[in-house]
């Protein structure tokens, strides 16, 4: 993992050309701008289970105090709880993303704000998986997959709000996913 730390703060500190694999926008991966100042230090954790597809836990997937991480800018759809069935693709979007990430390595950046009103982790997730060159913003490839929409609540001054956007009207344009299926 060293190595994608490594990799992960070169591609931070400069614009580079993603290449054309799937998933990936053909935005760059940029520095933030010299004003923005993340609620918390980025870092390296552990998926150990994936809650619904938008949020997993680090530590257990039992302990109500351990953390949980919201993956920033997205809603997925609801899964099935406390009584309330499943939203359209709420289950899908669950699975897909404990596909992507389920019990991997995962590297956390943050915007700022660091925690949501559930008391949950917000974090812009990045994944590198082993046969890619470049890490994955885990975020932007569920809207891109057409996975979930982007979240109501987001501010204008979010550090990834174009590559968001950019990466839902992909899918809506496509009707990957969710679009497909339920309509949007």
């Amino acid at each position: 993992m060293r190595i994608f730390v490594t990799v992960f703060a070169l591609l931070a500190s400069c614009t580079v050309e993603r290449p054309d694999l799937p998933g990936f926008s053909e935005i760059p991966i940029e520095a933030p701008a010299a004003a923005y100042e993340a609620c918390a230090s980025e870092r390296q954790d552990s998926v150990r289970c994936v809650l619904d597809g938008d949020t997993f836990g680090l530590s257990s997937c039992t302990d109500q105090n351990a953390e949980r991480i919201r993956l920033l800018g997205i809603d997925a759809p609801e899964i099935a709880h406390e009584g309330v069935a499943a939203d359209c693709y709420g289950d899908i979007a669950a699975e897909t993303l404990n596909d992507l990430i389920g019990n991997e390595d995962v590297f956390l950046t943050f915007g700022d704000e660091c925690e949501d009103v559930y008391g949950r982790t917000l974090a812009w997730v990045w994944y590198f998986p082993e046969d890619e060159d470049e890490p994955i913003l885990v975020n932007e490839w569920m809207l891109r997959h057409g996975h979930a929409r982007q979240y109501e609540g987001n501010s204008d001054s979010l550090l990834y709000l174009e590559r968001l956007e950019n990466a839902e009207r992909s899918a809506m344009e496509g009707q990957l996913g969710l679009w497909e299926v339920c309509g949007g």
